[in-house]
C-alpha cells in the first residue's frame, strides 16, 4: 500500500509524482531536476510523465536523503551517518547525477568517520566505478590486506589483474621489512645513557652491537608479524607500540629511521589507479 512522503507530499504544486521501492510517493518539481541533476529525462522530452507516478527502485531511507539535494533548503548531515546509509546514498546520487549529493557523499566517505579503514574495499570499488581516482588511490592499500578470495568476486572484470598486481608489490613491500629491520642493527656509541629517573650502561655483544637493540628488534617483529601488507600504511602507529622505555638514545633513533624507511618503502609503491591505466 503507497502513502505519501512527510517532506516531499504530491501537491497542485508539483508535477512529477516518483514512487519509491516501498511504496512512498514524492512530489517533485520538474524544473529543479532539470537545473540541479542530470540523470533525469527531461519531462519535454516525454522520459518522465507528468501523469503517471515514475517507480524507482531505491528505497525510501534513500530517497528522503536524495530529494533535499535538488532545492535550496539545508541539507543532511550525512557525516553522521552509518557507513551503508553514506553508500547507498552515495550510488543513487550517482545513478541520478545530483552533483550537490556526490560531492557532499564523496567527500563524507574520504574524511568521514573512519570509513577508509573500516570500509575500504567498498570504497575502492565505488571509487573505480565512478572514476574518483583520488579516493582509490587513498582506499586501495587498506584493502591490500584480503585475500583475493575476498576481493576478486567483489570486483569487475576490468579490475581483476590491476588488483592482482597491485596486491603483488603490497606483499613484496611486507616481506621486505624484515631486512629493514636487520639493516638498522647497530653499535652503542658511548658507554653510559640517560633516562628520566636513572643511568643505564649500555651492553654490546661480542661484535660490539647494542644488545638493548636485540630486544628492541625482537618486539618490532613480533608486531611486524600481526599487522600484515595493509598496516605498513600506519608504520607510526605500529611501532609506537614498542616499548622503548629505558632503552639507550641510539635505539630511540633507530626506531624513529625506521619508521620513516617504512613510510618511504609505502611511498614508493605504484598507486592502484596506475595499474587501471595500464590495463587499457
Amino acid at each position: 500500500m503507497q502513502s505519501n512522503s512527510e517532506r516531499f507530499p504530491p501537491s497542485s504544486d508539483t508535477d512529477i509524482i516518483f514512487v519509491s521501492s516501498d511504496g512512498i510517493r514524492y512530489g517533485i518539481h520538474s524544473k529543479n531536476l532539470e537545473a540541479i541533476t542530470g540523470g533525469f529525462p527531461p519531462v519535454q522530452s516525454g522520459g518522465l510523465s507528468v501523469s503517471e507516478p515514475v517507480p524507482l527502485v531505491e528505497p525510501s531511507s534513500v530517497l528522503d536523503l536524495l530529494f533535499p539535494f535538488i532545492y535550496p533548503e539545508r541539507q543532511p548531515e550525512i557525516e553522521d551517518m552509518s557507513f551503508k546509509a553514506v553508500i547507498e546514498l552515495a550510488e543513487a546520487a550517482e545513478k541520478y547525477q545530483v552533483y550537490s549529493a556526490m560531492l557532499a557523499c564523496r567527500m563524507c566517505l574520504r574524511y568521514g568517520g573512519d570509513f577508509v579503514k573500516s570500509h575500504p574495499v567498498e570504497i575502492a570499488l565505488f571509487a573505480a566505478k565512478h572514476d574518483y581516482p583520488e579516493l582509490l588511490k587513498l582506499t586501495a592499500p587498506y584493502a591490500v590486506v584480503l585475500p583475493l578470495s575476498t576481493v576478486v568476486p567483489l570486483l569487475p572484470e576490468r579490475l581483476v589483474l590491476p588488483w592482482i598486481k597491485y596486491q603483488d608489490i603490497w606483499v613484496d613491500a611486507y616481506r621486505n621489512v624484515p631486512k629493514l629491520i636487520a639493516a638498522h642493527s647497530h653499535a652503542r656509541p658511548s658507554t653510559y645513557h640517560l633516562s628520566s629517573d636513572a643511568i643505564y650502561l649500555t651492553s654490546t655483544d661480542a661484535s660490539g652491537r647494542c644488545e638493548d637493540w636485540q630486544r628492541v628488534q625482537h618486539q618490532i617483529l613480533n608486531l611486524y608479524s600481526d599487522i600484515g601488507p595493509s598496516g605498513l600504511n600506519e608504520a607510526k602507529e605500529w611501532f609506537g607500540k614498542v616499548d622503548t622505555s629505558g632503552v639507550p638514545g641510539c635505539c630511540y633513533e633507530a626506531v624513529t629511521d625506521l619508521i620513516n624507511d617504512v613510510k618511504g618503502l609505502v611511498g614508493s609503491l605504484t598507486p592502484f589507479s596506475s595499474f587501471i591505466q595500464e590495463n587499457y
